[in-house]
């Protein structure tokens, strides 16, 4: 029965004044929810309580018991120390151990033998029998209600046991002995413990990876095997042999969080890459949630981690010494680019490292994987080191689709091309990563195009020239054009005189202009896709530099304005954009061809001035503004007919 509860009257109130538990409704949601899944569970409890009974020193192997079962009953049998009347009491003192300062042991909570009561089972009966302090003590739960605490009797016997302590537990429910024993071959699969069931041996992973040529390895707070195989799912983690979880190795490192599901979440951990294989892992520290069937990334987790890759950095090695894999030694390049840049950079690097994993970090440094734009041999990280020059960046093109940047106009001491990797689903900044961390100065050409900030910092230290980056592009003569392309310049020049259209050239571009001229032109660099740009009266693109309306100062520091200067606008006639607006037989053609012009302007100036960052941030608005001038002209017009 419940307790009463303790209550404290205040007049004609009364309240609580203590915490009170409610035993039988403890009981019922204890026994019944303790763990998901398989009410099965209970039994695997009784299970950790045999291999638990052992003194801590003894070898697991060393750890012996049977387990017996017949219609209606199973039963475990250990061979440890017995119980001494303080353990007695806690067994029937919920939550009462005397394991949770012992970090040997595998219960903590001492709840967990209460779950064999599972209402599910339809347990009638448990009769346990024990060594107690030199004497022989039955105990006997008889459950008289199903999810009913069970009514318990003692008592001392006269005969001797051979055995430690024997647990028998009786059904009502024939198929509740099935769901143990399925729980039980679960259960003892990982345990490395001497176990028969039924009179039969029961063989665990261990035996398994040992007849099986698996690698074996104990590391730290870690023991476990490594073997060639290729499952989703493939790490198993244990705490004190017993069966946590099963998932991937890479949600094992980063717990589940930021996922990437490539390289990155092997670099986040600084963790080798081997592919193909499953791990089986256990860590006596890790601390298990309640449930069993988790653990906290705590200190402890830090570090199974640590002793992880460890155990992988050596494996690596063996695994590169046995077969030469270039995509392996990449991916391994940047999992431990951390260790590598160490290699480079630290004089302590081999003082303060493991000698296997100093090999390995070596051979990954040293490995002839990179070739050179225009030369047959290979070379490594250490080669490139040693060759590049002091102040020259180091030049790279993973994908290789701009290895004639600018003609080869520019200082460089060569350009790596690094090796396709797609292992472990690659990472779309490997060799990013792998090149910054170790030289720093490094530029990626097939993105070079796009980094305006780059671009000025490569013409500021004088390795690319201003004028090699622009494309170059022709002017055409009058003669050199058709009919129609004279009549739609004679239009554009036209309107290019208005004052309107010429203050919102002037506003948004900031380019105090006097006259603006439209010419054609035709471009030698067929890479780029240019409809229109802007150019000065000596026919260079107009870049930031020229936003001369901006106030400057003098030689003395006095502030002025420089004059207005007459503007090209250049459209490139080979354009499928301008042949359009060409060909369009439309009167007001031009009333929806310039605000267009206006939009691709911006763009089109990016690329005729590329280390310019100023147009394009202003063409949706000079489009916007070119549109309402030539609307209000427009209307001008029209009210004037």
């Amino acid at each position: 029965m419940a307790r009463k509860k303790q209550a404290e009257k205040h007049g004609d109130i009364v309240l609580p004044n203590g915490i009170d538990v409610d035993l039988d409704q403890a009981w019922a949601k204890l026994i019944e929810n303790q763990f998901p899944g398989s009410a099965g569970r209970g039994f695997g409890e009784l299970i950790q309580n045999f291999l638990d009974s052992y003194p801590a020193a003894t070898p697991w192997e060393e750890r012996s018991g049977e387990i017996a079962s017949g219609t209606d009953w199973i039963s475990i049998t250990d061979h440890g120390e017995g119980m001494d009347r303080n353990r007695l009491a806690l067994l029937v003192t919920l939550g009462g151990t005397d394991k949770n300062h012992d970090n040997s042991k595998i219960g903590t909570f001492g709840v967990g033998f209460f779950s064999i009561f599972n209402p599910k089972l339809g347990t009638r009966r448990v009769r346990l029998v024990t060594q107690c302090e030199g004497r022989t003590v039955e105990m006997v739960f008889q459950v008289t209600e199903p999810g009913k605490r069970p009514r318990i009797s003692t008592k001392v016997l006269k005969k001797k046991i051979s055995f430690s302590t024997r647990i028998k537990v009786t059904f009502s429910d024939p198929d509740a002995v099935k769901l143990c024993l399925k729980h039980a071959d679960r259960c003892l699969r990982y345990y490395p413990c001497a176990v028969t069931i039924n009179g039969a041996p029961h063989e665990s992973v261990w035996q398994q990876a040992q007849q099986d040529g698996a690698i074996m390895f104990e590391e730290g707070n870690c023991h476990g095997f490594i073997q060639k195989e290729n499952w989703i799912s493939n790490t198993t983690v244990l705490c004190k042999y017993e069966f946590l979880v099963q998932t991937r190795f890479r949600t094992l490192l980063t717990g589940g969080r930021r996922m990437k599901y490539d390289l990155r979440d092997y670099r986040r951990a600084s963790m080798p890459f081997i592919d193909d294989h499953c791990y089986t892992i256990n860590c006596n520290d890790l601390s298990v949630t309640i449930s069993r069937d988790s653990f906290t990334m705590d200190s402890a987790y830090d570090a199974m981690i640590a002793s992880l890759t460890r155990v992988l950095t050596r494996e690596l090695g063996n695994r590169l010494s046995q077969s030469f894999s270039v995509p392996l030694v990449a991916a391994n390049q940047y999992t431990l680019i951390g260790k590598l840049h160490d290699y480079f950079h630290s004089t302590n690097f081999n003082k303060q490292t493991d000698p296997d994993i100093r090999q390995v970090i070596q051979f990954l440094a040293q490995a002839k994987i990179y070739r050179f734009n225009g030369r047959r041999r290979y070379f490594s990280l250490q080669d490139i080191f040693e060759m590049k020059s002091e102040g020259i960046p180091l030049f790279y093109s993973p994908r290789q689709t701009n290895l004639h940047w600018l003609g080869g106009n520019f200082k460089h001491d060569f350009i790596v091309l690094p090796p396709e990797c797609r292992i472990g689903r690659g990472a779309p900044d490997l060799f990013d990563v792998i090149f910054d961390v170790l030289f720093k100065d490094v530029v990626n050409l097939d993105k070079i195009d796009q980094q305006t900030d780059r671009l000025n910092q490569l013409i500021k230290s004088g390795i690319i020239d201003k004028e090699s980056l622009q494309p170059r592009v022709e002017f055409q003569g009058e003669r050199e054009l058709t009919k129609e392309e004279k009549t739609f310049l004679e239009e554009l020049n036209a309107f290019f005189s208005l004052p309107s259209i010429l203050k919102v050239i002037a506003d948004n571009l900031y380019l105090p202009v006097r006259e603006i001229k439209t010419v054609f032109f035709d471009i030698r660099d067929q890479k780029a896709v240019i409809a229109t740009g802007l150019f000065d009266g000596e026919g260079k693109a107009l870049a930031e530099s020229a936003n001369c309306n901006l106030n400057v100062q003098d030689a003395d520091g006095n502030q002025e304005r420089k004059d207005n200067r007459n503007i090209v606008l250049g459209l490139h006639r080979g354009h499928e954009l301008i042949k359009s607006m060409i060909n369009n037989d439309d009167p007001y053609r031009l009333y929806f061809a310039l605000p267009i012009l206006a939009h691709e302007l911006a763009l089109c100036q990016k690329q005729l001035v590329p280390y310019s960052a100023g147009y394009h941030l202003v063409k949706e608005r000079l489009a916007s503004d070119m549109r309402q001038a030539l609307m209000a002209h427009l209307l001008t017009e029209r009210k004037a007919a």
